[in-house]
């Protein structure tokens, strides 16, 4: 509001920042896109701002947060002439990998590439570089969490003792902070030595002096 207000504030800015790189732009609120948007906004005509997105709405997960993909499609909707450069080499996964989640994602209706048909097209189809590794995913399903849990306790220690995979080199992942620690208390249970990693709540930290 106040970059709204403020002409002179949002000058001033604009002439400080000629250079802005928004990277995570998935992850943007209407608020922050504002911002972006007021500061590459010249109050003179035909001035093209020197801005470059980085983003992925495959990867929107904040929506809790008030992320949305109408930013991605507003702002190629204002720089229709943007060069859009497609990251199609993946280094982290085997093609197995991205081929099961190229499917999962296929579903989804929210995808920049089905909001822009006709308008640009965009080619996400991703190769791996990542030499291919022996076992595909697997989709397992369970009765309950606690089932669940267990589950993956069991999967880990029968990798370990049946193939010799070392704890180390396995890895379990969770959507939430919260099921963090009831997963570690099992595999704890369990047998399975675990290195328990995740993003703090600040209010829940001590004040530092």
């Amino acid at each position: 509001r106040v970059l709204s207000e403020k002409d002179w504030l949002l000058a001033s800015l604009q002439e400080r920042y000629l250079y802005i790189l928004v990277d995570e732009s998935q992850d943007l609120n209407r608020s922050q896109y504002e911002v972006v948007d007021l500061l590459t906004t010249s109050p003179i005509a035909d001035i093209e701002p020197n801005i470059f997105l980085v983003g992925d709405d495959d990867q929107a997960i904040y929506r809790f947060q008030g992320a949305t993909l109408t930013n991605l499609i507003a702002f190629l909707k204002r720089f229709p002439n943007a060069e859009v450069i497609p990251l199609t080499k993946n280094y982290r996964s085997t093609q197995l990998i991205l081929n099961a989640s190229e499917r999962v994602i296929a579903g989804s209706t929210e995808r920049l590439v089905d909001q822009l048909k006709g308008q640009q097209t965009i080619d996400k189809r991703i190769t791996a570089v990542t030499i291919e590794r022996e076992g595909k995913p697997q989709l397992l399903r369970f009765d309950s969490e606690q089932d669940e849990r267990l589950g993956i306790a069991s999967q880990l220690s029968r990798l370990h003792e049946e193939k010799n995979i070392p704890f180390a080199e396995m890895a379990v992942l969770c959507r939430r902070n919260e099921e963090l620690h009831p997963m570690l208390d099992v595999l704890s249970s369990c047998g399975v030595p675990v290195d328990l990693g995740g993003k703090q709540d600040l209010l829940l930290e001590p004040a530092q002096a």
